[in-house]
């Protein structure tokens, strides 16, 4: 059987590469709907209508699981697919939450979408240990675009001097540590939490040894999605397909 990944675009790729460095046998369908790209723009009841979409969709891959590998979705539709569908679903959210108070963290700052800062999912579980909430809807569309000219100031415009040297940074949406490279260009020693870790560590798949290949599925932009994913797995060796409503 296979597990179910989704994000709005190339973002959860950074999700899926944690999974596989833990069970690198599983199969992976994983589906991006660049058709609504970005999700932090969204109101619920077209995130909840998109997702219930993909879900309906990736169920005829037989999967045994779903993974949310989006912030956005997480914080707003998950509770919503597991009303309408008889599958474990996984969210990006609370793994990493779950380990930051477990470990009394203290001094935080949290980076995501308009949706998900105005979702309130992080700092109701967080509480005063979030120093600083920022959303930052243009990184999320720097981290999408293959032009990366203007990303250092667009950081910039995001993470302060101060929340570097001061606080442990949640990248809160999974698009995200895509960038994190120029991130650790303007702040050497900064602390970046990606909550894709967390996730990765907190699964429990079962018959995970098929060993058959991967799908990536987008519901736009195919020669695009192509091109991301081949930069981004260092591989030309994909299925890659499109999937549109």
């Amino acid at each position: 059987m296979a597990i179910g990944i989704f994000d709005s675009g190339i973002g959860g790729i950074t999700v899926y590469k944690k999974i596989k460095e833990k069970y690198p046998n599983v199969q992976v369908i994983y589906f991006a709907d660049l058709q609504n790209f970005p999700y932090g723009e969204k109101t619920e009841k077209e995130l909840n209508e998109f997702t219930k979409n993909i879900t309906t969709y990736l169920m005829n891959f037989d999967i045994e699981a779903l993974i949310i590998a989006c912030n956005t979705a997480s914080s707003v539709s998950k509770k919503y697919l597991e009303k309408n569908f008889n599958i474990d679903i996984y969210s990006i959210i609370e793994p990493i939450t779950n380990y930051l108070n477990a470990n009394e963290y203290s001094n935080l700052s949290l980076i995501a979408t308009n949706m998900t800062v105005r979702s309130n999912v992080y700092q109701e579980i967080l509480l005063d240990k979030l120093k600083h909430v920022v959303s930052a809807p243009k990184l999320v569309n720097c981290a999408e675009n293959l032009d990366k000219s203007n990303v250092l100031d667009v950081i910039k415009e995001y993470i302060s001097p101060d929340m570097a040297k001061n606080t442990n940074i949640i990248l809160a949406c999974t698009h995200f540590p895509l960038l994190s490279e120029y991130i650790y260009k303007l702040y050497p020693d900064i602390s970046l939490l990606d909550p894709a870790k967390y996730l990765s560590e907190s699964l429990s798949l079962k018959n995970i040894n098929d060993n058959k290949k991967d799908v990536f599925i987008t519901s736009d932009k195919l020669e695009y999605f192509k091109t991301q994913l081949k930069d981004i797995l260092k591989t030309e060796d994909l299925d890659v397909r499109i999937h549109k409503w």
